[in-house]
């Protein structure tokens, strides 16, 4: 297990989201103060092309500052977990199909330290956000998969095989083959409110002075959730999902002991 206090003052630190569709990556001070930013489409489908592509950012992304020794080192967040028994990303995107061994060499800036998404995610809470100061931490990352990662007495868990919160492929079946994301995430509840919103001209958010040609945001979304609309009602998860969700959230506290 990793101590969550090894960063080192006054130097620059890089780190790289690796999504299913895009790659995010970012030079930041120790204290999490964003220096540099880019992100770029993810276009190949084959493992050597991501690969590439994330060593291309990297080079980017070093070549922003004019001393490669002001970085005190790279890492690459994956999405799932990561089992250090296959060495594989645990994920249903094209990740799996990467040995992680290829991504670790980094040129001058050494080897890169891999960790899920959630961990790196954890991490930033910790040391720059809302976990600041606690000790133990237990993060959940939503998304079409499930993943969690775990901060114990200031140390990470992620147990012997390194997949410790696995629950990205444990299915929400809640209206056929819905996932969580698709289920509470952003783009899913807006989806079905505008699909509400242009079948029922009475929808709260007609009554509420929404232009039907104007985006819906999430704003709008939570306002009629905390007026307690009609809409709420009918958009929001219903008894069965919240069943459902507490069943994961169960399983995520099993797994997190593995």
């Amino acid at each position: 297990m990793a101590h969550a206090s090894d960063a080192t003052d006054g130097r620059l630190w890089m780190g790289v989201e690796c999504a299913a569709t895009f790659l995010r990556g970012i030079v930041c001070e120790a204290n999490g103060e964003v220096v540099t930013q880019r992100q770029r489409p993810l276009t190949g489908h084959a493992p050597a092309e991501a690969v590439a592509a994330v060593r291309a950012l990297i080079a980017e992304l070093l070549a922003t500052e004019s001393e490669p020794a002001l970085f005190g080192g790279v890492g690459l967040a994956l999405p799932g977990s990561l089992n250090r028994a296959t060495d594989r990303c645990e994920s249903n995107t094209l990740w799996s199909a990467v040995a992680l061994d290829e991504l670790r060499p980094c040129g001058t800036l050494g080897t890169a330290h891999l960790v899920s998404r959630a961990t790196a995610a954890l991490m930033g809470e910790y040391r720059c956000g809302v976990a600041r100061g606690c000790q133990t931490v237990v993060y959940v990352e939503v998304g079409s998969e499930l993943s969690a990662a775990m901060l114990h007495d200031g140390r990470l868990w992620s147990g012997a095989t390194g997949i410790a919160g696995a629950i990205g492929y444990d299915s929400v079946d809640v209206d056929g083959d819905l996932t969580l994301q698709e289920r509470v995430g952003g783009e899913g509840l807006i989806r079905r409110a505008k699909e509400r919103m242009y079948r029922d001209r009475t929808s709260s958010l007609s009554r509420r002075g929404i232009p039907r040609d104007r985006e819906i945001g999430l704003e709008d979304l939570l306002t009629m959730a905390r007026l307690g609309t009609s809409w709420r009602r009918s958009s929001l998860p219903v008894p069965g999902f919240t069943w459902a969700w507490r069943r994961r959230a169960s399983s995520t506290c099993s797994i997190l002991s593995c």
